[in-house]
Formats: C-alpha cells, structure tokens, sequence
C-alpha cells in the first residue's frame, strides 16, 4: 500500500500494486496497480491449487463506530492484474474490530489461518488469530485471543 496526497486534493488516497521480479534481486517490474483494492495493509495468498487471493483491510461501508475494520478477501488474476469474483469479508476482529488490520493467510493441514492485529498502534495493540476449512470463510477467533500483546 502506499498512501500518497495527489496535487489539489485534502485526503490522502491509498493505492495498492504488486510488483513482480524474476529474481529477488531485480530488476522489477513497474507496479500493477490493482484498482478495485481499497484500504491498508494487504498481502498475498498463493494457494496450493494455483489461485491467488488478495487479503486486504477497511472500513466497512457503514461503519457501526469509529475504527470499526474489517478484512476481506478477492481472487486476483495475474494475467491482467486485476481482482476478480465476489468479495468475501472474512473477519472484524476478535477484541471489538477496532482496527483490524494487517491480514495475513497461512494454510496448514488443510486449514486456513488468519493473522492480523488489532487494536491500533497504542497500548492495546495486539495480534489475533482465526481459522477456517474454506479460504472464504467463515473464520473463527481462537479462544485464546489476543496471542500477543503490545
């Protein structure tokens, strides 16, 4: 994500683009910015069976209180650098969805396991995790939340 004020404007906007290279040390491509992926903090998910899914993190389209976010999930299509299928909202946190963010995918077993944080940048920082049989959901938090604090 970079976030960025274009000239004239009073907002920042977020853009989102993945980067692609042969080699980790270079030379890179230019960004392919992926235009319907709004919010922070995404990352990627190459999935065992070929599919890649972009994991990302908003607010939602009506927010219930301020910093109320939620982690969705799309497909991406490598072929034309665009997100394809339905948006699957996979998650608003364990400790109250107060900022939720920075989503991560890991699969293992057969399972699907979601890592994020939660909390903001302050005192009540901290990571949760959820688990689901299905990439799309539904996920459920681990009794143990948060596993680690600020």
């Amino acid at each position: 994500t970079t976030v960025y004020k274009p000239p004239g404007s009073e907002n920042g906007k977020c853009i989102n683009f993945i980067v692609e290279a042969d080699d980790v040390r270079g030379p890179w491509s230019m960004p392919h910015v992926l235009a319907d992926a709004d919010g922070i903090d995404s990352s990627l998910f190459f999935d065992d069976n070929g599919s890649v899914w972009y994991v990302g993190a908003h607010s939602p389209e009506h927010p219930e209180y301020p910093g109320q976010g939620e982690i969705y999930l799309r497909e991406v299509d490598l072929g034309s650098w665009t997100l394809k299928g339905e948006t699957s909202i996979l998650y608003h946190g364990a400790c109250g969805g107060l900022w939720v963010e920075g989503p991560h995918i890991y699969r293992h077993d057969g399972r699907y396991y979601l890592m994020v944080a939660e909390g903001g940048t302050g005192f009540h920082h901290a990571v949760m995790a959820a688990v689901s049989d299905d990439i799309r959901g539904p996920y459920y938090s681990n009794p143990r939340n948060p596993i680690l604090t600020a």
